[in-house]
């Protein structure tokens, strides 16, 4: 009788989604058809990825892997920055580094004599080891050398598939040049922390009743788990001269300039690096990692994707204290243990009750 149930809701559910479909208005159906955008004169859009990376060769080889299956990537220029080996070989793999060096060199190879895989490859390995920030540093600085819009990941960071095309909505849509207030985006979301337990069906409810693929926060900080930055965030900012490259640095800039950035509802990217050998264990510390991201769904529904704003309730304070996570979405930085043995239709049901608590209609539907 309990799995009977659950079906009927869920049936109830996938008629009122359809109908709530066909009532989007005409100006969500125009942003669906929107094209590109016209860019401001001298402005350099040559798409450019830029990892930073030292010898977790394991991390990096699945990072590359799953850049090469994001929507888009063919057109990029990769640009790896590879810290150089210290003195003191016990404190780092050199099997891990020197991976990392062969196999960077192989991408550069497919990619200009083999036609294989992305745009170009760029390698540059330091001479010395200068240390994870300022190898941070130094390979953003690259690459707004390339580009005035880069996309900069760390080599623990992968993309959905959808991920890049995220990040050219920036672009496309003219957010970033009608909204200098937005400084930065991410691809990382606060929604849905990884669990211990099994919460991904409850998170997946979670995302497709309330429509929230296609929305996103503005938030007065800067997450560092894969990012987008443009040139006038780096001229505005002074970030050449003024950041050592350190993620808290960055946030705090943003902060005291009045910045915020973009970050979707629904993650366009994970770190495989929060839990695992490099970590103390995901169940000590915080967890970077996230239950899902879009990749959980699918291609046709990625595919259509328009994006909106879901307004704040209140800019200045703490995201997590918005009352969509206090009261309904898991999110932070902390294990998911809160739905661990709540079921489906209770979940549902929360989620139902909180959107007829918060009857603005446009921001529980989707364009994708």
């Amino acid at each position: 009788m309990a799995v009977l149930c659950l079906m009927l809701t869920f049936r109830l559910h996938l008629l009122k989604h359809q109908h709530q479909q066909l009532q989007l208005t005409a100006r969500q159906q125009q942003q669906r058809r929107r094209v590109a955008v016209p860019l401001p004169p001298g402005f350099r859009y040559n798409k450019v990825v830029t990892i930073v990376a030292f010898d977790r060769f394991h991390y990096f080889r699945h990072v590359i892997n799953q850049l090469l299956e994001a929507w888009g990537s063919e057109d990029y220029v990769v640009a790896i920055w590879i810290d150089g080996a210290p003195k003191k070989e016990a404190s780092f793999s050199r099997e891990g580094w020197e991976q990392i060096v062969a196999y960077s060199q192989q991408l550069q190879w497919l990619s200009r004599d083999a036609g294989v895989g992305f745009r170009d490859v760029l390698v540059d390995v330091a001479p010395t080891n200068l240390g994870v920030w300022a190898n941070k540093k130094r390979g953003v600085a690259g690459a707004m050398q390339l580009t005035d819009f880069a996309v900069v990941l760390e080599d623990d960071i992968v993309l959905s598939r959808d991920a890049l095309r995220w990040f050219e909505w920036h672009v496309t849509s003219g957010l970033i040049f009608e909204r200098p207030d937005i400084a930065i985006a991410t691809c990382w979301s606060t929604s849905f922390p990884h669990s211990p337990g099994a919460v991904e069906a409850h998170d997946l409810l979670l995302a497709r009743q309330l429509g929230l693929l296609d929305k996103y926060w503005v938030d007065a900080w800067a997450q560092p788990w894969g990012w987008a930055l443009w040139r006038r965030t780096w001229d505005e900012l002074g970030l050449n001269s003024s950041w050592n490259g350190q993620d808290f640095q960055l946030g705090q800039a943003l902060k005291a300039r009045g910045r915020f950035e973009t970050m979707p509802l629904v993650a366009r990217c994970n770190n495989i690096g929060s839990v695992g050998q490099n970590k103390k264990g995901e169940l000590t510390g915080h967890v970077h990692q996230r239950a899902i991201t879009s990749e959980q769904l699918p291609a046709t529904d990625l595919d259509q994707c328009w994006y909106s704003e879901l307004e704040r309730a209140n800019h200045t304070a703490p995201i997590d204290l918005e009352p969509l996570y206090k009261q309904l979405v898991p999110a932070g930085l902390r294990l998911d243990t809160k739905h661990l043995n709540s079921s489906l239709t209770d979940r549902f049901l929360a989620t139902d009750a909180f959107m007829a608590a918060h009857p603005v209609s446009s921001n529980w539907l989707s364009t994708c």
